[in-house]
């Protein structure tokens, strides 16, 4: 049996569409879950849809509730569903899935009989980039970042004894400034909101591991990348983002601060550190992407990358990955 994962109103489908329609009297972390049946839209056709089939084990109301495995868009695409919420997984009875992708698969290298990957992932984590770096949160952590205590420290220091009563201290603001911006962005790189895109691009490929040329490249990457770029369009210095901390923190934060240890963890930040000083206002491409990729640094990957040896699935025994650290929340500080 293979674990899917339940879809929301709201969540999207592999050709751009959109759920439109889910069961008001239950929903999943505050959002109505969605059904066989339940309306839907086509990034591609006009008109609505709706979704054709569901979880054969798990009914409302005489209806299937839709699950990422076991439902598709009635659209000519016949799209699948990509979930938004990983915290409640089903195991599917189905012995075959609709498709194996969420994207077409690319052309076959020259040398191998097993197909490149990265530019049918990129192209969509490229799309999945250039939206989420228009998030209100976003802007919201950035403003917040932008606060200039040098500045409001001048401004207080030359008001008069007496109003300094009712002005506040420009150092507490900065520290409360800080606190709020960590706090939202921890809130939305949590593992279990939609931004999970270590769970999403596995989900949707099939697969841990995803060749390009001689290589296959894990899938950790792919979060590792998102969240460097919206971190700095957040407004985030890059030791931040990598480390935790850099020159600016203080000795009380250091003590208390995580920072990303392995190679591949670290590599993957600094990709996205690296786009986003290429294209920081969200019109990145697909082959903008793959091409930051394969011009990284060979000896940095670590456990991220390895051989392609010809022959073998692409699919890994789960063993093999463990020498790539999971990627646990991390705190950035200021």
């Amino acid at each position: 049996m293979r674990l899917g994962y339940f879809i929301r109103l709201g969540d999207k489908t592999s050709c751009g569409g959109t759920v439109l329609g889910g069961e008001r009297g239950v929903t999943l972390l505050g959002v109505p879950r969605a059904r066989e049946g339940d309306r839907v839209s086509c990034g591609k056709h006009t008109g609505e849809f709706h979704i054709v089939g569901g979880v054969d084990q798990l009914k409302s109301h005489g209806r299937r509730v839709a699950g990422s495995l076991d439902s598709t868009s009635s659209c000519a695409c016949n799209a699948l569903l990509i979930p938004s919420s990983f915290t409640t997984q089903y195991e599917s009875l189905r012995s075959v899935k609709p498709r194996h992708a969420v994207v077409p698969r690319p052309t076959t290298s020259q040398n191998c009989g097993h197909p490149d990957q990265l530019l049918s992932i990129t192209t969509y984590m490229a799309d999945e980039i250039n939206r989420n770096v228009r998030h209100p949160t976003v802007g919201q952590i950035r403003q917040l970042n932008r606060y200039d205590a040098t500045q409001a420290t001048h401004t207080y220091q030359a008001l008069p004894w007496h109003a300094r009563w009712w002005a506040r201290d420009p150092r507490r603001v900065a520290k409360a400034c800080k606190d709020k911006a960590v706090a939202l962005w921890v809130e939305q790189m949590d593992d279990n909101r939609e931004w999970n895109y270590r769970a999403k691009v596995a989900q949707l490929q099939d697969s841990s591991w995803h060749k390009q040329g001689r290589y296959l490249y894990h899938v950790g990457l792919w979060a590792g990348i998102h969240y460097g770029y919206l971190g700095m369009a957040a407004g985030f210095r890059p030791g931040v983002l990598v480390d935790g901390i850099d020159e600016h923190t203080s000795l009380e934060q250091r003590r208390t601060l995580r920072h990303w240890r392995t190679p591949a963890d670290r590599l993957a930040i600094n990709i996205g550190v690296e786009l986003y000083k290429r294209y920081p206002e969200g019109v990145v491409t697909g082959k903008a992407l793959l091409s930051v990729i394969l011009a990284a640094d060979p000896q940095s990957w670590g456990a991220g990358r390895r051989e392609h040896r010809c022959g073998s699935r692409l699919r890994q025994p789960g063993a093999s990955v463990h020498a790539l650290a999971s990627y646990p929340q991390r705190v950035p500080t200021m």
